[in-house]
């Protein structure tokens, strides 16, 4: 008995549901944090809604630490140039870190970089919106 060779329909139809399950396994999380780094002079919040950084605040590119509520490192976020980021995250309690790496070796100090860790809580199928912001106090 001689055998069919695989219709191209049927192909297809395999190649098609294989991309969907690929696509479907990338985009799994529907929530995580939105966000943007502001740099200021002062330490500033303005009240009243949403809080928000002091008006002398900048938008600044930096990189995002994210932590679990057991404290895992669980996101590395590097922002775009307007400060802006995003991370996927399955709902939970996490703490936002903005980085502050060290000065470069001999550069001198003409000042010193504050910023504050701020929690968050992700729910389902949303994301919860945080700004980070880093203070410069000069010397």
């Amino acid at each position: 008995m001689k055998r069919n060779p695989p219709k191209p329909v049927l192909l297809a139809v395999l190649a098609f549901s294989l991309t969907l399950e690929t696509v479907y396994a990338q985009a799994h999380h529907q929530s995580g944090i939105i966000g943007q780094a502001f740099v200021s002079s002062s330490y500033c919040v303005q009240l009243g809604p949403p809080p928000r950084p002091c008006p002398d605040a900048r938008p600044i590119s930096a990189t995002i630490l994210v932590y679990s509520e057991g404290g895992e490192l669980v996101a590395k976020i590097e922002t775009d140039e307007d400060g802006f980021f995003e991370v996927n995250l399955k709902p939970g309690n996490y703490a936002v870190a903005p980085y502050i790496p060290p000065p470069p070796p001999g550069s001198g100090s003409v000042g010193r970089v504050e910023a504050f860790w701020t929690s968050v809580t992700v729910k389902k199928k949303e994301f919860t919106h945080a700004w980070v912001l880093y203070v410069f106090l000069p010397l």
